[in-house]
């Protein structure tokens, strides 16, 4: 599971954090409950990205932390449209 987030941070350092709104929506959404705080900075989008990058550290340790059984690689797949697949 960490090389998923791994490989969604690499993207997300190359293409910049708007590119994959999709993902980031469907990680502070997991992540909420037990870090509202990072939850709400990863999809604020009005806010800057340097703190959307922050954000993202504290979203993955708290998913990787609070859901172990949760399976990234569904994640990245359930967000990517099939025409980039």
């Amino acid at each position: 599971m960490q090389t998923t987030f791994a490989t969604i941070a690499d993207k997300i350092i190359e293409e910049g954090t708007r590119t994959h709104t999709a993902v980031l929506e469907a990680m502070a959404s997991l992540a909420r409950s037990s870090a509202p705080g990072a939850s709400a900075a990863l999809v604020d989008w009005d806010g800057a990205e340097v703190v959307r990058l922050r954000a993202f550290d504290h979203v993955v340790r708290a998913i990787l932390r609070d859901r172990p059984e949760f399976d990234a690689g569904d994640l990245l797949r359930s967000t990517t449209p099939a025409h980039a697949a």
